[in-house]
């Protein structure tokens, strides 16, 4: 499982990428190619003959239905859960955009409301 420290070093790295505002390019290829290429393929996964893939500055991905032309276009990033796929590899999940500014609203909010509880110990 991912540390709290580790989540912010990916929600850090992320968030770099997604500020420089690298350009975004699709080009569709066969599967053995985008791995070359340097995307990740999983074990398990079903693909067919032709892949999408998407680049973006340092990062090579099968094509996961990305819809922006820049990194920029993307927003705030954060990070939202994490699950073991296979041994030592994790799959992370997380939210953009205006889905992150509301669930970032959410937990300010949450957190507030904890300052106006007194808590009596004995």
């Amino acid at each position: 499982q991912l540390s709290e420290n580790e989540i912010k070093l990916i929600e850090t790295d992320v968030e770099k990428i997604i500020n420089f505002g690298y350009s975004v390019t699709t080009q569709s290829m066969n599967p053995e190619d985008a791995i070359k290429k340097g995307a990740l393929a999983l074990f398990g996964e079903k693909y067919g003959e032709t892949v999408r893939v998407i680049e973006f500055g340092p990062s090579v991905e099968l094509y996961g239905g990305i819809h922006v032309q820049n990194t920029n276009e993307i927003g705030i990033f954060k990070l939202v859960t994490e699950t073991a796929v296979a041994a030592g590899i994790r799959r992370v999940e997380a939210i953009t955009s205006s889905e992150a500014d509301r669930f970032i609203k959410n937990q300010i909010t949450l957190l507030e409301s904890f300052k106006n509880i007194t808590i009596f110990m004995n």
